[in-house]
């Protein structure tokens, strides 16, 4: 039905995006911190809109503030203090939100 392929769809563009999640990561731990940024973006990015097309669905929102915390770490690594006190803010308080409206 229209409705499971739409659902589908959604988690299809999800699993992407916590995949480029878990590749940022997994770049972060071995010291890639450029493949690590470009994959968090990139993680940011898809899920940035899965929260836009889909603002009920809270594990989009949690693994959106996740994005901004880790990529904050990425400019701390890097002595960019003030974008990794942006970042680091930002993901706060999408969790804090989230929290508020769970």
């Amino acid at each position: 039905t229209g409705a499971a392929a739409a659902r589908a769809g959604r988690q299809a563009r999800a699993r992407v995006a916590r995949a480029a999640l878990r590749v940022g990561l997994i770049n972060y731990r071995l010291g890639r911190r450029a493949d690590a940024a470009e994959a968090l973006k990139q993680a940011r990015d898809q899920l940035a809109k899965l929260v836009v097309d889909f603002p009920t669905v809270p594990q989009y929102r949690f693994d959106l503030a996740g994005t901004y915390t880790k990529r904050g770490l990425l400019h701390y690594d890097a002595g960019e203090w003030k974008a990794a006190e942006q970042e680091a803010r930002q993901g706060v308080a999408m969790l804090e939100k989230l929290t508020n409206d769970i």
